[in-house]
């Protein structure tokens, strides 16, 4: 065949790089419609895998390599015995790998593609091990779904890829033109949106807040009901009642005052400690020396408003 200059697909599946999807679509749709005209007349590959397919300067993919290739409708078809396996292992579909060449037809092909898109979207092979393992697992057919290694993919992406790779011949696509076909409905439509959670119809749970109606006896109240209660209120012409003041009264000494709190008694000890110190100065001043002070009546009416307050807020 004439040369091709380019990479083979392989270099494609094996990088970790993650491919774009429409990149993939691109690709497996015209390698599908490709396959089918060879199918249309007959020639099934049954090896196809990513190092047969060159990818040219041009980024179209080209089919190589039919060494095991054969016509459906000719004599071919007897020369290989029943039993035999031929192809890739990672690459077969169940018939293949169960040898029975009668049931072998262009729908391994179909299989085979599935995995090349498999690889694009995940990086990563569907079936993995020894040749025996790899046997046992084309068999039991049931690989990893590629959105549990690639979250963001295209869903209707993952139904065509897990169709074409189907174990039952009767449930894979029949044709590459089915192929090719529904990957063309995925770039004309747009994707569909993930179905979002539903909510209760109650609405969110109303939040709750701790409360004290009383010092010996918490409780909790929802903002909700509270809400409630105050708009059903507020629908009557009623108003809320006012909020009690769960804060104990201070009990009366035995002398007749009242027992303070620490704070307040540091305050009016400061208060009396700084008009013991300026008592102390004025007497000294004016016995040292003998100087008369005369003090104003605003000044005076001033200072006794403001001991006034200062014993007021002391008393409080």
């Amino acid at each position: 065949m004439a040369f091709i200059e380019g990479r083979p697909l392989k270099d494609f599946t094996k990088s970790k790089k993650t491919h774009p999807e429409k990149q993939i679509i691109t690709t497996v749709r015209k390698l599908a419609v490709g396959l089918a005209e060879a199918h249309e007349i007959g020639v099934v590959h049954r090896d196809l895998k990513p190092a047969k397919i060159m990818v040219d300067l041009k980024g179209e993919p080209v089919v190589m390599d039919f060494g095991l290739a054969r016509r459906s409708a000719s004599d071919d078809v007897q020369v290989t015995q029943s039993g035999a396996i031929l192809g890739t292992p990672a690459y077969m579909a169940p018939e293949q790998v169960a040898g029975d060449q009668s049931a072998i037809d262009h729908r391994v092909d179909i299989y085979a593609l599935g995995i090349i898109m498999y690889e694009l979207i995940t990086g990563e092979m569907p079936f993995k091990g020894n040749l025996m393992a790899i046997l046992q697992q084309i068999a039991l057919n049931n690989p990893t779904k590629p959105s549990d290694l690639r979250e963001d993919i295209d869903p209707r992406l993952e139904t065509i890829c897990q169709k074409m790779m189907e174990g039952d011949q009767t449930k894979r696509y029949q044709s590459m033109n089915e192929v090719a076909k529904d990957l063309q409905k995925v770039t004309r439509t747009p994707r569909p949106q993930g179905k979002q959670k539903e909510t209760a119809k109650s609405g969110p749970k109303p939040r709750t807040v701790p409360t004290r109606t009383d010092e010996s006896n918490p409780a909790l109240i929802s903002v909700k009901e509270s809400d409630s209660l105050a708009s059903q209120l507020k629908n009557r012409g009623k108003t809320l009642p006012p909020r009690r003041n769960t804060k104990a009264k201070p009990k009366p000494s035995s002398s007749g005052g009242f027992n303070l709190p620490p704070k307040k008694w540091l305050m009016a000890g400061g208060i009396g400690g700084v008009v013991l110190l300026l008592g102390i100065i004025f007497f000294a001043r004016v016995g040292k020396y003998d100087v008369q002070i005369i003090v104003d009546a605003r000044l005076s009416r001033l200072v006794s408003m403001e001991v006034f307050s200062t014993l007021k807020m002391v008393r409080k």
